[in-house]
């Protein structure tokens, strides 16, 4: 059962109040993690949501979570490692229940009690300035002053038991010639 229109625009405000509280995706958005129309696409997940919750019975916490870990990764170029994504996911689920069953008094208190997001006390280091894959970790001190760090993932450079297997099997790989692969036979002709 969807809500009337009415508890719709509650509720989008809703999933707009939760988005702007959402530390991580505030600094995608503030530093450009999606390009130039990053606010837009910030813009665009609450209407995206909120459609989605509106055009869909029961929709589940953990269909959130793939919903959410695809948008960030696609539009932000971002995967989070600090958890938010469940719990976002999940307060998302209670909202749109809340809103379903009325309870916008309910819904209102828990909606005060989000945190307000301050980007003022955040700053970007970077530790390479030829990058290929950077992984950004926020840190919140008690002071509530956090740190955010672009570290580069040597992606590209294969660990250690990576070389030890491509040096085990590089015998039984042909030679490259000319960027393709010649594939033989491992029977012996008679």
């Amino acid at each position: 059962m969807a809500c009337a229109s009415s508890s719709m625009s509650v509720f989008g405000n809703a999933v707009s109040q939760l988005l702007n509280s959402w530390k991580a995706l505030q600094l995608a958005v503030e530093h450009g993690f999606g390009g130039a129309e990053s606010r837009e696409k910030a813009k665009w997940l609450i209407y995206a949501i909120e459609t989605w919750f509106t055009e869909n019975e029961g929709i589940e916490t953990f269909e959130v979570e793939d919903f959410l870990e695809d948008v960030l990764n696609t539009e932000f170029d971002l995967i989070l490692e600090d958890n938010s994504v469940p719990e976002i996911s999940r307060l998302l689920c209670l909202y749109y229940r809340l809103c379903q069953e009325n309870k916008q008094e309910e819904l209102q208190e828990r909606l005060q009690m989000l945190p307000k997001v301050s980007l003022q006390d955040c700053c970007i280091g970077n530790d390479s300035s030829d990058e290929i894959d950077c992984d950004i970790e926020v840190e919140t001190s008690p002071s509530g002053t956090c740190t955010v760090s672009n570290q580069v993932q040597a992606s590209n450079v294969p660990s250690s038991s990576d070389c030890a297997e491509e040096m085990e099997t590089s015998e039984e790989k042909p030679p490259v010639e000319d960027g393709w692969q010649v594939i033989t036979s491992k029977k012996k002709k008679k």
